[in-house]
């Protein structure tokens, strides 16, 4: 499971109404439960569009 790290700022909508604290401590518990339902995490860093396609990209390769 690729799990694409925040970029370290949230904007908020009529939608979205959490903050970006409390959007880390949302991240923290999806990562948790993934992990405890033995889910691999290939962390995806924070960084510009194409540098994280091109990691997911290489990725996907080392599997072939």
């Amino acid at each position: 499971m690729f799990f694409v790290r925040p970029l370290g700022l949230l904007q908020p909508t009529e939608v979205r109404r959490i903050s970006y604290e409390e959007s880390l401590a949302f991240e923290h518990l999806h990562e948790t439960e993934y992990q405890r339902l033995g889910f691999e995490i290939v962390d995806v860093s924070a960084g510009p569009i194409a540098e994280r396609s091109a990691a997911i990209d290489a990725h996907i390769w080392s599997w072939a």
